[in-house]
């Protein structure tokens, strides 16, 4: 029977997907699912219970693994796990297992152990190969970048100008900036194309030489490969870090990646909406590291567009 205070149990769970499960354990809660390692045949699997009934976040995520399973099946370097079972009914669904250590402890062991550090740049080169792959195989050209990428940009916006003093000193006229990048960046007529969404080394595993993604529930079919680009890069940016390391790491990535013609507006747009998104969940953040670290981010990576770029 299902735990009131909890919204899932192994029984309920297995009945959801119709699988066989041998246990399910909790690894996780957030605002929108119950993240549980589960078993089946003695072989490990990840089940997600969203909650509520609207199960537009489990498709979301569904349609994500399909996307990341198609691009990367059959490629030795990759870990091709993709959906098992969606039940929309009950917003469930069923993910491969993506075995491996997280790529954020990989990089840190990468300061001191040589081998460690080795195939963290393997790993970064991969990934700027990945959203070069994603970028060419799914673009859509003619087509309009998703509309929630504008609103969400003009949220942050509005959040970091209203915040008591430090918004008027630092942030006041961040409003009408946005209005000015999301119009510069609709002029430019971006081609758009699917993006993880979440592309951050704590959803990233390493399993020996293979490289896995995790986490797709904030996949956008009608996104922008920058959006990917930007976000990792304030990641890696964040990480405390050599900076010769930090360089070399990135150096990797753009070596993946190769060429990417995007237009000026792009590259503004992207890097403003992932410093923005940064300095906003970091000053209204509940935990002194929180304001610390956007404060070093603030003087040094996280200064406006023109100040400090990506490569």
């Amino acid at each position: 029977m299902t735990d009131p205070r909890r919204g899932w149990s192994l029984e309920s769970v297995a009945a959801g997907l119709g699988m066989e499960l041998e246990g399910l354990d909790l690894i996780q809660e957030n605002q929108y699912c119950w993240i549980l390692r589960a078993w089946s045949g003695g072989e490990p699997l990840i089940v997600k219970q969203y909650k509520g009934k609207d199960p537009s976040l489990m498709l979301t995520e569904a349609a994500g693994l399909e996307m990341y399973r198609n691009l990367v099946e059959g490629d030795p370097a990759w870990i091709a796990a993709g959906c098992l079972r969606a039940a929309p009914e009950h917003n469930l669904i069923a993910i491969e297992f993506v075995p491996g250590e997280c790529f954020s402890d990989l990089v840190y062991r990468g300061r001191r152990d040589a081998d460690a550090r080795r195939r963290s740049l393997q790993v970064m080169e991969r990934l700027g190969d990945f959203l070069q792959r994603l970028r060419r195989e799914t673009a859509r050209p003619g087509e309009a970048l998703d509309p929630w990428i504008f609103e969400y940009l003009e949220y942050t916006s509005a959040r970091l100008q209203d915040i008591p003093l430090f918004g008027r000193m630092l942030f006041a006229h961040a409003r009408a900036e946005a209005r000015e990048l999301i119009q510069d960046l609709q002029a430019a007529s971006p081609v758009p194309s699917a993006v993880h969404g979440d592309f951050v080394f704590r959803n990233m595993h390493v399993d020996g030489e293979r490289a896995g993604l995790i986490d797709f529930a904030n996949t956008l079919s009608h996104g922008h490969v920058l959006h990917d680009l930007y976000n990792l890069y304030f990641a890696l940016q964040n990480m405390a870090l050599p900076g010769s390391f930090r360089m070399q790491l990135w150096e990797a990535f753009q070596r993946g990646l190769g060429e990417l013609e995007e237009p000026d507006a792009a590259h503004r747009f992207f890097h403003e909406w992932h410093r923005r998104r940064w300095l906003m969940l970091k000053i209204l953040g509940r935990h002194p590291k929180d304001w610390l670290q956007a404060a070093r981010g603030a003087a040094g990576f996280a200064r406006p567009w023109g100040t400090r770029r990506a490569g």
